[in-house]
Formats: structure tokens, C-alpha cells, sequence
């Protein structure tokens, strides 16, 4: 009881000291679970595994740890707001945009022969895109603070490319794929690799800035730009 209260008396005297603020911050914490209990596209999630099967309306998952995982087909947009989030389209399924927030991270995945119309992570230490074997994305984007990173594996075609980070900005394509422009930006490392164990069709400009940039001709100092026209690597 002595504890409870203790507990009580650190928080109301937090509330004092910043009023206005806490008020601002409690009224639109109050109003956001309203909105989330009245709305059936918006879910709140603290953590965990969220499922949803061909969803008819764009959705919202807000939380903690979210794991949002589409299967079906649809054509609507999927967001997840979080500390740290993913959406994962399942295989042999189809949505629209899928964006991923996250104050740590945010992520999206597709699984394989799925499609995606776009995918956007934005996060402050990592945001990362990842498409699975046999898929098509559109444009792909990942932002962060610190780390910005797209991935693309074996037999898939995605649009442009676009990573960046302070540390890392890396775009990277497997295998028998084909790809539009590549931008990765850095101050440290802008990467765009493409492996050469296959072949993989890039149909636009490689762009790469770091202090250590690199491009599947080679690495280097500074800025290097390419352009690769029905490039075959």
C-alpha cells in the first residue's frame, strides 16, 4: 500500500510540474484509444502477432512490438506504427502500400511470389525492406537515421530503390532480378551491391554516397554514379 502510494504521489507530482504538456499528451493518448475502439481498421497491438486476411479497407496497427502478417489478396494499404514493427505479406499474397514506422525499427518483408505495390520503412536506428524469392514490389524505401538497408533475393522485379542512413544506406539485389534506378546515401557507407552469381537486369542510374561508396563496377572515395541501360551483370 505504502509503495502504491508513493507510486501515486511521483506521478501527480510529475503532472504538476509540466501541466500543460502532460495534459496535451494524456488527451491525445485518451483520443487515439478511442478512435482505435471505434474504428475497425485501426488496432492497437502492445505486442505480438496481428493476422489479417484479405483486408477490404487500408489498416493501422499502433504498439509496442507489432507483427502485422497480410495473406490473401487485397489491394489496400497496410501501416504500422511502433518502437519496434514489421508487416510481413505472406507468401503467395498481395496487398497494396505497406509503410512501417518505428522509433527503433521498422520493417517490411514479403514472402515468396507475393506482391507488393510499394514498401516505405522510416525508423531512427534501422529501416529495412526485405523481398523474398519470385516477388514484385514497386519502388522500395528505407530510411533511417543510422541505418537504411533493401534487400532483394533471387527470381524478382521491384521498381527504384532508395536507401539511407548516417552509417549504412545498402541496396542489395541476389540473382536473376530486375531493378530501376538504386540511390543509397551515406556519410560513412553507400552501397549498391548486385551479385554476380547470376544474372540481374538493372534498368536505370546506380547512384552511391558515402565516404566509402560502392557500385557493382567497383568501390571507391566519395560519390560514384552509373548509368546501367538494360545492364546485364
Amino acid at each position: 500500500m505504502k509503495k502504491t502510494k508513493n507510486l501515486l504521489t511521483k506521478i501527480k507530482d510529475s503532472y504538476i510540474r509540466k501541466p500543460i504538456r502532460n495534459t496535451i499528451l494524456l488527451g491525445g493518448l485518451v483520443g487515439l484509444t478511442l478512435f482505435t475502439s471505434i474504428k475497425d481498421n485501426v488496432h492497437f497491438l502492445p505486442a505480438g502477432t496481428m493476422e489479417i486476411n484479405s483486408p477490404q479497407k487500408d489498416q493501422y496497427v499502433w504498439g509496442f512490438f507489432p507483427f502485422t502478417k497480410i495473406t490473401g489478396e487485397s489491394d489496400v494499404s497496410i501501416t504500422n506504427f511502433s518502437i519496434m514493427g514489421e508487416n510481413y505479406i505472406e507468401s503467395n499474397s498481395s496487398t497494396g502500400n505497406v509503410n512501417a514506422y518505428g522509433l527503433i525499427f521498422g520493417g517490411n518483408t514479403s514472402g515468396d511470389q507475393s506482391f507488393v505495390r510499394n514498401m516505405n520503412s522510416q525508423a531512427l536506428i534501422m529501416g529495412s525492406n526485405d523481398v523474398k524469392n519470385y516477388s514484385s514490389v514497386g519502388d522500395m524505401k528505407a530510411k533511417s537515421l543510422f541505418f537504411g538497408l533493401n534487400n532483394v533475393k533471387d527470381n524478382s522485379i521491384v521498381g527504384d530503390m532508395n536507401a539511407g542512413g548516417i552509417i549504412v544506406g545498402d541496396n542489395e539485389v541476389n540473382d536473376n532480378s530486375s531493378v530501376g534506378d538504386m540511390k543509397a546515401k551515406s556519410l560513412l557507407l553507400g552501397l549498391n551491391r548486385v551479385n554476380k552469381g547470376g544474372k540481374t537486369l538493372i534498368n536505370g542510374k546506380i547512384t552511391s554516397r558515402g565516404l566509402i561508396s560502392h557500385t557493382p563496377k567497383g568501390t571507391s572515395f566519395g560519390t560514384r554514379i552509373e548509368n546501367y541501360i538494360d545492364y546485364t551483370h
